[in-house]
């Protein structure tokens, strides 16, 4: 278990789904790419919003080593899309405690899912 995790949600233009996900343990270093995230993210649920003048670069929020697991899975929240490739990088990055104490979605995780026949590599 980690202390989140941030899905990085790719769609192809034939509609095909792809998502890197980037574990993350609690740090006392500050990512600044979060920083931001987290300065700018809205309260409560509700419709995507664009922040005027900001930009986050997602390659920030990668760790170091681009080493990974690979899979076939589906999306973790409704209407969890089958057919999605997953690539969970090995390697955490650092978020803070406050961030983490600070994140209004609780319990927004769904339960590990049995593997069901699924083919999990290493890079």
């Amino acid at each position: 278990p980690m202390a989140m995790v941030t899905h990085l949600v790719h769609k192809s233009a034939s509609g095909k789904l792809a998502v890197i996900g980037v574990l993350m343990r609690e740090s006392a270093q500050q990512n600044r790419a979060l920083a931001l995230i987290w300065k700018h993210m809205p309260k409560q649920e509700g419709p995507e919003v664009t922040v005027p003048g900001v930009s986050i670069n997602p390659a920030q929020l990668l760790p170091e080593s681009q080493a990974h697991y690979a899979y076939e899975g589906s999306l973790t929240t409704p209407p969890c899309t089958e057919g999605v490739k997953f690539f969970i990088m090995k390697m955490p990055i650092g978020i803070q405690k406050e961030m983490i104490d600070s994140f209004p979605f609780k319990m927004n995780a769904r339960p590990v899912q049995p593997l069901n026949g699924r083919k999990i590599s290493a890079s």
